[in-house]
């Protein structure tokens, strides 16, 4: 089989957008597309009017004649204008609901999945364009340094070899829950109905904290990281030591811990840490999930669901009890993962439907070292 040309447009380097060039990355490395990049300095001038550059998007060409666009915003409503000039979107946040009112343009929209920042693990030379065409002199140099140094000897990258894992059984049920308490005065023009969603966002997590380390003690890890904010509004919600929520000591925890928690992100969506859960086997207890992703990924097989602080200890304490459903759990979640999360396999997944195939000829096992 002939590999397929991909070229991708990149306008962006933002975190969320990894996952995507590190699935086309490796989908290169394998033989299964001709990859090349062009760095875009405004998307504009490809025919997406409404986008800015340093958005969550990114534009691959395939075959030089298939313009697919992905949409990894954290809200669920689309542009008409992008969607009319691409052949498909693959959105991040996909409510098939919410877009309703773009016509006959909804045919070209799909759910893309679960979402969460990872690197390859070798170096990349299309990294290191972006790194340098993106943000201020500060962030280039420092994202520099960070692909430089493959080995994370000085940095802490999340990459392919930190995100995928199969299931550890036998692990003892150790609970994490660290979460990030969200300050509406980051956010610039922010309005009173944003700015009560971040402070529900807060209560909720604050409560779920409080809750857990209540009910389970030691077996519990978890709480706000040490910002200034999270300081002053929520003291006793915090995390037992500032260090704890470095990416580092997050990526070490993360290995100790089978059953995670995660909540609802901003503008409700599915938060990095459910992919990275799922990436990694865990048990997990998510917050009812707002929007759909592909393939069965479902309440009571792959999470337990809550919604409420009291939901939350009790779908935790049940995956402690019940042994057989917290391994099949872990075991469900590999197999997801395995099937449609790993990045080359999300993102060959997209080229699939974009070109009208059935399936690109590539390995199910995690991406080489």
């Amino acid at each position: 089989m002939n590999p397929v040309t991909c070229h991708l447009h990149a306008w962006s380097d933002d975190a969320r957008l990894q996952q995507i060039y590190t699935g086309l990355t490796s989908l290169s490395r394998q033989g299964l597309i001709h990859l090349r990049q062009s760095i875009v300095s405004n998307p504009q001038s490809i025919g997406l009017p409404q986008l800015k550059s340093g958005s969550a998007h990114t534009l691959i060409i395939l075959n030089d004649s298939i313009k697919v666009l992905f949409d990894l915003t954290d809200h669920g409503s689309l542009d008409s204008s992008s969607v009319a000039n691409v052949d498909h979107c693959f959105k991040r946040s996909y409510d098939p609901s919410s877009l309703t009112n773009l016509g006959h343009l909804t045919s070209r929209i799909h759910p893309l999945g679960l979402n969460y920042p990872v690197f390859p693990n070798r170096p990349d030379i299309h990294a290191w364009h972006r790194a340098c065409a993106f943000g201020s002199l500060k962030q280039r140099l420092q994202q520099l340094l960070r692909l430089s140094d493959p080995a994370n000897l000085w940095s802490s990258l999340p990459r392919e070899r930190h995100l995928s894992a199969p299931p550890n059984l036998d692990q003892k049920p150790k609970v994490l829950f660290l979460a990030r308490a969200w300050d509406p005065q980051d956010s610039t023009n922010i309005t009173p109905q944003q700015t009560r969603h971040y402070n529900a966002i807060n209560e909720t997590r604050a409560a779920c904290i409080r809750a857990l380390r209540d009910t389970f003690g030691d077996t519990f890890t978890g709480g706000f990281s040490h910002t200034a904010f999270a300081q002053r509004h929520f003291p006793d919600a915090l995390a037992s030591h500032p260090n704890q929520t470095s990416k580092r000591a997050y990526l070490q925890l993360l290995k100790e811990h089978p059953i995670c928690v995660t909540s609802e992100g901003l503008h409700h969506s599915i938060g990095w840490k459910m992919g990275e859960y799922v990436a990694l086997s865990k048990a997990i207890v998510s917050e009812t999930l707002a929007f759909n992703v592909p393939g069965s990924f479902t309440d009571g097989t792959h999470y337990l669901s809550y919604q409420d602080p009291e939901g939350c200890v009790a779908a935790v304490q049940k995956l402690i009890q019940d042994v057989p459903l917290r391994q099949s759990m872990m075991t469900q979640n590999h197999a997801y993962f395995l099937q449609h999360l790993q990045p080359d396999r999300l993102v060959a997944h997209s080229m699939n439907t974009a070109l009208g195939k059935p399936t690109l000829l590539f390995s199910p096992t995690p991406s080489p070292a």
